[in-house]
């Protein structure tokens, strides 16, 4: 073999390699950021929680839920980012229900005191 066909051959070779990592690296990006229903749930519920100190904060603040937005909170929560599929469901003077939307699943809090749970808000009582 001369070295032209020495040098030809590493090429194809490591082309072939490079291809090979390009696809495995993709496969393995795709599978991390598809997340299950299950898992979307799971990681909404983890959201609603986060909220929890801007909403507090707020309360502190204003003496009421009366007129909490996403705004405000952003606000009151000394500029802690909210997920971004967090909403509010609705609020009264002394309740509120939030809900986050994350990877398919869905999952909401009524609070104060209570506990995330899958699905949408109910309606207010």
């Amino acid at each position: 073999m001369t070295v032209k066909h020495v040098a030809g051959l590493a090429s194809i070779i490591c082309l072939l390699a490079g291809v090979t990592l390009a696809l495995k690296l993709d496969s393995n990006s795709a599978k991390q950021s598809t997340l299950s229903p299950t898992q979307g749930a799971a990681a909404a519920m983890a959201n609603v929680e986060i909220a929890e100190p801007s909403i507090q904060a707020y309360l502190e603040a204003s003496g009421s839920y009366t007129g909490m937005t996403l705004q405000a909170l952003q606000a009151a929560g000394g500029g802690t980012a909210l997920p971004p599929g967090f909403q509010i469901g609705w609020v009264q003077a002394t309740r509120y229900c939030v809900e986050d939307s994350a990877a398919g699943g869905t999952a909401y809090l009524v609070g104060p005191a209570g506990t995330p749970a899958v699905g949408s808000c109910p309606a207010a009582a």
